[in-house]
């Protein structure tokens, strides 16, 4: 594949946005002087757990990429699901000298389990026919994706930029007063705002993990059918 100036910019800017998000983490770690405090009961003191308003909000965007995965993604989760679906084994029981295929309560195919309890996968009865129309499927719907993931993406940059216009137009409004007072003042006009960014960026960060896994695993399938070809030459 030819060099793509335009793909290479998104990542550079994909790239930016994780180092930013994941600074916020690195930035608030534990000093180490307190971690070395820990014989003398500090951490008895000190709560790890979320407070029950920020939980609140963890959830709502929790469900908010939740609700982007299966409305974007869905068609090319139905396709890997049906192509795995291909390899495993149906669990059957001999009614009246025919094996009828076993279903749960609530209608699903009941897939053979080993002893360890994991679903049975069986390479050996895959076609060269059926990796391809996966690929197929997978790079169809993959056009789709792209761009919305894209769109994800530029909201996620423009939400950053409203934030720092939000802090930024707060910090000139301080006449008076220390820098601490400034970095305060601005910090809370632009709260609202930093939120919102966060949570463009998750939308898109959690849209752009999955397109990544779509095209390494059409990239998989590939080398599959590749190495089935060979085998067949040989």
């Amino acid at each position: 594949m030819g060099n793509n100036p335009h793909s290479d910019l998104a990542e550079d800017i994909s790239a930016s946005l994780v180092s930013e998000n994941t600074s916020l983490v690195e930035g608030n770690s534990l000093d180490v002087d307190i971690v070395g405090d820990e014989r003398n009961g500090l951490f008895t003191k000190i709560s790890f757990n979320w407070r029950p308003e920020d939980r609140a909000i963890l959830d709502r965007i929790k469900g908010a990429a939740n609700s982007l995965v299966e409305e974007t993604f869905g068609d090319a989760i139905a396709a890997i699901d049906r192509f795995y679906e291909q390899l495993r084994v149906p669990e059957t029981v001999n009614h009246s000298g025919s094996d009828i295929v076993c279903r749960d309560a609530e209608g699903r195919m009941v897939w053979k389990r080993n002893e360890q309890g994991r679903i049975i996968e069986r390479w050996d009865q895959l076609t060269g026919q059926d990796i391809e129309m996966t690929i197929a499927d997978l790079l169809r719907l993959k056009l789709f994706i792209a761009p919305e993931v894209n769109r994800l993406l530029n909201e996620a940059i423009y939400a950053k930029h409203v934030a720092a216009d939000a802090y930024d137009d707060a910090w000139g409004t301080v006449v008076q007063g220390t820098q601490g007072d400034r970095t305060a003042k601005a910090n809370r006009a632009s709260k609202v705002d930093r939120y919102h960014a966060h949570f463009r960026y998750v939308l898109y960060s959690t849209a752009n993990a999955l397109l990544r896994e779509i095209a390494i695993f059409i990239s998989r399938l590939s080398d599959i059918r590749e190495w089935q070809v060979r085998s067949q030459v040989r």
